[in-house]
This record gives structure tokens, sequence and C-alpha cells, in this order.
């Protein structure tokens, strides 16, 4: 049964309890899950032994984006191969702009949807459900992370869970580009990992590619040994499909390439891009079930000037790779600045220092150094915080500062 999921905020945190449809008011199914030991007391005993964690065995994602918009849908599933009822976790990372529009969890065949109760309630419900060894599941949204599904369930021995979530999202067109990005986190090597990525687009298809994967950290170059060799499909002029279709040992050949744990799989983002033909004159407008959308994407526009501060952290705690990220991170940045637009740099550790780009002996720092009270005096003749960019001497001075100002 397909669910229309809301999530209602009244200034606390909502947590919907999964429960099945009933005819009554009741929050979940009560059954008895304990097992049954054997008639002469002893326990039994395997001769290989069970794995201990529940194991997913199937992850597919399937995406279909029609005229730049996407329709994803997740499903895992996974069983638990002990004697006695485990918690199973099933956590989705959704891109910021995605909203959740359904889901289901099925458990021993049976059909869980969600009713919305207050967050201690919900836990609650929830702790007595697993201290009796029931099948139920808690399904968390916080505030501050809520682009993360989590949902966890307590599974019956020798029973599978499956998880069906479905998100949708607006792509936007940047750098030329639309592209939809899937995050992958099973937890574990899966055997049948599959991702899909059907595209059906109203115009020419220009430009389409599976880029290397990526930790979603990314600050410099794409990685080539991180390439996903996806099978592009071209359907027509204005259809395809993208495949990405890993086995276990290439899921823990790019965990190892990421510097992740291989036994917690592979922990990535799987990117598809592509672009449509242009219409040069006013866009085109697109009209579906009493909505329209207009997309226009003009070639000739300049980018407008532009006025940044960046704030440098050059503390003891960005030694190593942090700094060199952070290095390379402005490289990048400075490379696609243009000459109208200003600029400057605020380094901070103990203290903090506002640049002077001109001359960096000018430079001042907050507070000043020379002042030993615990009040802070403003410091004065501040720098100017809007300096015209020039690639060449400001590209040394920002190595200099960072690779300075760690000492």
């Amino acid at each position: 049964m397909i669910l229309k999921f809301q999530l209602l905020v009244f200034g606390v945190t909502i947590v919907p309890i999964l429960s099945i449809a009933s005819d009554h008011d009741s929050a979940m199914v009560i059954s008895t899950t304990t097992s049954q030991p054997r008639q002469d007391g002893k326990e039994s005993e395997d001769v290989y032994p069970l794995p201990t964690v529940p194991q997913i065995y199937e992850v597919r994602i399937r995406s279909n984006i029609s005229n730049r918009f996407a329709h994803t849908v997740v499903v895992s599933k996974m069983k638990n191969y002990a004697r006695t009822a485990k918690e199973v976790r099933f956590s989705m990372l959704l891109p910021e702009s995605a909203f959740i529009s359904g889901f289901i969890m099925e458990v021993g065949g049976v059909n869980y949807t969600a009713t919305v109760k207050e967050k201690k309630e919900a836990q609650s419900i929830y702790n007595k459900a697993v201290a009796s060894g029931d099948a139920a599941a808690h399904v968390a949204v916080s505030a501050r992370d809520s682009s993360r599904f989590t949902v966890s369930a307590n599974v019956k021995p020798e029973e599978k869970a499956a998880f069906y979530l479905t998100y949708e999202e607006f792509l936007v067109r940047r750098n030329d580009h639309y592209e939809q990005i899937i995050n992958i986190h099973p937890g574990q090597p899966v055997k049948n990992l599959l991702v899909e990525v059907v595209i059906s687009e109203s115009r020419k298809i220009t430009h389409l590619k599976a880029p290397p994967l990526r930790s979603g950290n990314e600050i410099g170059s794409d990685k080539l040994e991180l390439d996903p060799r996806a099978d592009i499909s071209i359907v027509n002029d204005t259809a395809a499909t993208v495949t990405f279709n890993p086995n276990v040992e290439r899921q823990k050949a790019l965990a190892h390439i990421f510097g992740t744990k291989v036994e917690n799989g592979l922990v990535g983002q799987f990117v598809v891009q592509y672009d449509v033909e242009r219409d040069p004159q006013g866009g085109e407008v697109l009209v579906q079930d009493g909505y329209f959308v207009h997309y226009f994407a003009p070639t000739d526009l300049q980018p407008l000037p532009k006025q940044v501060i960046f704030i440098l952290d050059t503390s003891g705690s960005m030694r190593g790779q942090k700094i060199q990220q952070l290095k390379e991170a402005m490289y990048k940045i400075l490379d696609q600045l243009h000459e109208r637009d200003l600029f400057n740099l605020v380094e901070f550790n103990s203290n903090a220092r506002v640049v002077d780009l001109d001359n960096e002996a000018n430079s001042v720092w907050y507070p000043r150094r020379e002042v030993h009270s615990t009040e802070t005096h403003p410091a004065q003749n501040a720098p100017d915080l809007q300096v015209k960019y020039s690639p060449a001497h400001y590209k040394d001075l920002l190595q200099c500062i960072l690779e300075c100002s760690i000492s």
C-alpha cells in the first residue's frame, strides 16, 4: 500500500511510528518472537555460524527523470539470520532539495504504514515493542539533519525486512548541466546493488556522462580511479538509461579508495550529468497537471560582480590533510573569480586576523596582540575588505598564509 508521508512540526520534532493499518486506533501489531527451545533442554548448534548482524542482500535505486524532475525509489532488503530478534536500520541521505513522497516497511510479508506521534510518545512505544521482541519501526527526522531519513526496525529471527522509500526533486541547471546525485551507503557490501537512472526529456540530450564517484566533500579534481564504470544506453535523442551495478569486490575496492572501512561497504555518491538542447529565443515552457515551468538559460550573460570574504581556519586542528584540502579549495575558488570581483581573507586560530592583501605586514589581529587585558579592544586602521582580484600575487600570499600560520 502506498503511504502519503507528511511531516508536521509544531515547535517540537515529530516522529512517525510505523504501524499496521486497522479498524482500531492501535500503534502497532503485537506478536510473540520468543524462540522455541529444544525439548532436550540443550541449545542447538549449527555447523556454520550464523551472522550476528542482519544481512542486506539487495539494494535497488531507480531514478526516473522526466523534464528535469526526478522521481526516485529506493528499495533495501535484508534478513535476520540470528535466533533472536535483531534491530536493523535503513538510512538514506537525501538531496537538500528533495522531499519524501512515500514510505513502506515490509516485515514478514506485512506492510507497515506510518502514524504521527510526538517524539517522547513515539520513542516510548518503540522501546516497549523492542523489549517485547515485536516487529516495529521508529522513523526519526532531526531538524539539524533533515536531509537524512532513518528507520530503525526490530526484526524477528529468520525473518526478512524490506524498506521502500520514494523521494522527488526538481533538478537545477548549474555549470552548464543538470546533475542527479544518488547517495549510496548501505553499511555493508551488498550482493545485489543496482542503481538505474532513466532519463526521458522533451528536448534532445546534448551531453550525458557518469563522472567518478564522489565522497560529497570534494574540493579538487575528480579521481579517475573512482570511475563507476557505468553502462550508458542511448534509447533515442531524448531518452537514455545509466546503470551502476558494482559487484561485492568492486564495492570493497571503491571503499578502499575512499579511505573507508571495507566491511562497511561502499560509501559515496553516484552522479549523472546531462544537458538538453536549449531554445535560443524565449526558453521552454512545459505544462503538466495544471502546473507549468519555464526553462530559461541564456548563454550570453556576463557573471555578476561578487564581493566575497573568505574566513580561513588555520588553527592546529587543521594540520595535515585538512589544511591541504583547504589550500586546494581556495586555489580552485580563486581560479573562478574575475577581475571585477572584490574579496579579502580573514584568518583565525587563537585570534583573528584581517589580511591586508596589498601589504601583509599591515594586516590587523583582533584583539591586538599587544593588548594583555581580558577586554577586547577594537583594532584601528583595519585593512580594506574590498580588494580587487589579482591572481598571481594573491595566490602566493594565500599559500604563505596557509603554510606559515600552522606551526
